[in-house]
């Protein structure tokens, strides 16, 4: 499954879009138009509760118009 959701917005005024790919064994991906950074990576984990492989929360704060 795909889907996009508004992630911020630029100090330029650009929107940057999130893109969620997600599958039926449980991997997800959230990947940011703003030069395909990959946001967050999420994978099964069969012994452990924590099933982050990579976590990007936000761009930096000077990207970002308030």
């Amino acid at each position: 499954m795909i889907t996009k959701r508004l992630f911020g917005t630029l100090v330029n005024g650009q929107k940057v879009t999130e893109y969620s790919l997600s599958n039926e064994h449980g991997m997800q991906v959230d990947i940011l138009d703003m030069g395909g950074i990959i946001r967050r990576w999420l994978v099964p984990a069969t012994n452990s509760s924590d099933n982050s492989c990579l976590l990007y929360t936000s761009p930096s704060p000077r990207d970002l118009s308030t």
